[in-house]
C-alpha cells in the first residue's frame, strides 16, 4: 500500500489525532454480526425518520391532503437536492476509507474530510440555483398554490440534511453504530418535537410545518458535528491524491444515488404533476407508511458495506447469507403489512385516506424487494463496478419515466404505484444474476 507523503498541496490545519479504528468495531461475526448492527443502525433510523413520519402524520390530519401534498413535495424536493452530490459522495468515502482505516488511518481520516467539503461546496451551488429558480420550477409541477414556498424550504433544508447524512456516514464508516443510535434519538426529538407542540396548540400550518422542518435540519446537523467530527476533521488538508481518489470511484456511484433518488421519488412527482396536489398528498400517505421498509433496508446496506468491503474474498459468502436472512424476514414482515393494511390505515390517518390502502400494499411489495437487493448491490460496490449502478439505475429511470406517463392517466394512484413496484422487480433480476456469475472473485482493497 503506498503512503502519500506531504505535497505543497497539503495545508496544516488545527492538529486532530487521526482516530485508529475502535478497539470493539471488529469486523467479527459473521452474519449474526451483520444483523445485530443492522438491528442498530435500523434503531437509529427508525427513532430519526419515525419523526419524521409522526410529523408527517400530525400534518396530515391538520392539513387534509391538499396542503398535506405540498408539504411532502417540500420534503421530497430537499431529498432530491440533498443527492446533489448526496449518498454517492458518502458511500464512497466509507468504501474508501474504508480500505486505509487500518494501515493508514490519516488517508481514511482525510478521505471523510474530501467528502465533506465537496458535499458543502456543491450543495451551495446548487441550493443557490435552487432557491433562485423554486418560482418556475413550482409553476411547472403545482400550477397553483404555494409550491414555491414547498420548493424554497426544501432548498434550504436541503443542505442541512445533506450535512447531517455526512456526519453520520464519518460514524458509520468507523462503525460507531451505537454513537449513530445517539445522534439519532436527539435528532428524532428536534424533528417531532416542534410540530408536535404547534399541533397542541393549534397553532400548525404549512408555513409553520415547513420551517419546523428547516429548523431540524441544521439542530441535526450540529448534533451530528458535535458527535463526529473527530472522525473526519483531518490534521493536513486532503491532498489532491485523496480527492482524485474519490472521484474515480465515487463519479460513477454519486451518479447513481442521485439518479436512484430521483427515481424511486418520481412516483410521488408524477403523481403531483398529472394528478394534482390532493392526489398527491393521498399517495403520499401510503408511502409514508412503507417507511419502516425503506430504513431497514438503507440500515442493512450501511451495515453490509463497510462489512464486505474489509472481507475480500469471503465478502460473496457472507452476501448470500445475509441475502437469505434477509429475505426471510422481509417475506415474513411484507405478509403482516398487505394484510394489516385497512386496520392500520383507519388507526393512523383516520377516514380520510382510505383511497390509499391498495397502494400502500402495492409500495408495501416494492420495498421488500428492494430489502432483498441491497447485500447483493453492496457487493457490486466492494467489486468496484458502480458503472453498473449507474447504468442500470438509468435504465430504471428511463423505465419508470415512460410507464408513469402511460400509466397514470388510466389507472391513477395505483398505476404509479404499480410502475413503482416494476423498477425494483427489475434492479432484483438484474443484480441477482451478475452476482452469481461474478462469485470467487477477490474484493479489491487497492
Amino acid at each position: 500500500m503506498r503512503t502519500e507523503t506531504p505535497s505543497i498541496e497539503e495545508i496544516r490545519l488545527p492538529q486532530s489525532p487521526a482516530i485508529p479504528p475502535q478497539a470493539g468495531n471488529k469486523r467479527s461475526g459473521g452474519v449474526l454480526g451483520v444483523v445485530w448492527k443492522t438491528a442498530q443502525v435500523f434503531g437509529a433510523r427508525i427513532l430519526a425518520q419515525a419523526a419524521t413520519f409522526l410529523a408527517g402524520v400530525l400534518v396530515a390530519r391538520a392539513l387534509g391532503p391538499a396542503e398535506f401534498g405540498l408539504y411532502s413535495l417540500a420534503l421530497v424536493g430537499a431529498l432530491l437536492l440533498a443527492q446533489i452530490p448526496g449518498a454517492g459522495v458518502d458511500l464512497s468515502a466509507v468504501r474508501i476509507s474504508g480500505r486505509h482505516t487500518h494501515s493508514a488511518p490519516q488517508r481514511a481520516q482525510a478521505c471523510l474530510l474530501a467528502a465533506g467539503l465537496i458535499k458543502l461546496a456543491v450543495g451551495l451551488v446548487f441550493v443557490t440555483g435552487a432557491l433562485v429558480w423554486a418560482d418556475p420550477i413550482a409553476e411547472r409541477l403545482i400550477p397553483r398554490g404555494a409550491g414555491g414556498l414547498a420548493l424554497r424550504i426544501a432548498a434550504v433544508g436541503a443542505l442541512g440534511q445533506a450535512l447531517t447524512e455526512f456526519t453520520l456516514a464519518a460514524l458509520q464508516a468507523h462503525e460507531r453504530f451505537a454513537r449513530i443510535v445517539w445522534v439519532s434519538l436527539v435528532v428524532a426529538a428536534i424533528r417531532f418535537g416542534p410540530v408536535a407542540l404547534l399541533a397542541l396548540l393549534g397553532r400548525l400550518t404549512l408555513s409553520a410545518a415547513l420551517m419546523a422542518f428547516v429548523a431540524a435540519a441544521y439542530a441535526g446537523l450540529l448534533v451530528g458535528v458535535v458527535a463526529s467530527w473527530r472522525l473526519w476533521f483531518a490534521p493536513r488538508w486532503p491532498a489532491g491524491g485523496v480527492f482524485r481518489e474519490l472521484a474515480s470511484y465515487g463519479g460513477w456511484f454519486t451518479l447513481a444515488t442521485l439518479v436512484g433518488t430521483l427515481a424511486s421519488n418520481l412516483d410521488l412527482l408524477a403523481v403531483s404533476a398529472l394528478l394534482g396536489a390532493e392526489a398527491a398528498g393521498i399517495y403520499a400517505a401510503a408511502r409514508n407508511l412503507t417507511l419502516p421498509l425503506a430504513f431497514a433496508g438503507s440500515a442493512l446496506m450501511a451495515v453490509v458495506l463497510p462489512r464486505l468491503s474489509a472481507l475480500g474474498e469471503q465478502a460473496h459468502t457472507t452476501a448470500v447469507r445475509v441475502t437469505i436472512v434477509a429475505g426471510a424476514l422481509t417475506l415474513a414482515g411484507v405478509s403482516a403489512l398487505v394484510l394489516l393494511a385497512p386496520p392500520l390505515f383507519g388507526l393512523v390517518y383516520g377516514g380520510g385516506y382510505g383511497g390509499a390502502i391498495g397502494v400502500f400494499q402495492l409500495l408495501t411489495v416494492a420495498y421488500g424487494f428492494q430489502l432483498v437487493t441491497w447485500p447483493a448491490l453492496a457487493l457490486v460496490m466492494v467489486r468496484d463496478r458502480p458503472d453498473i449502478v449507474a447504468g442500470l439505475i438509468v435504465l430504471v429511470l428511463i423505465v419508470t419515466g415512460i410507464g408513469y406517463a402511460v400509466a397514470l392517466p388510466a389507472l391513477g394512484m395505483s398505476g404509479a404505484a404499480l410502475v413503482f413496484l416494476s423498477g425494483y422487480v427489475l434492479q432484483f433480476a438484474a443484480y441477482a444474476p451478475w452476482v452469481w456469475r461474478t462469485r470467487g472473485k477477490a474484493v479489491s482493497h487497492e
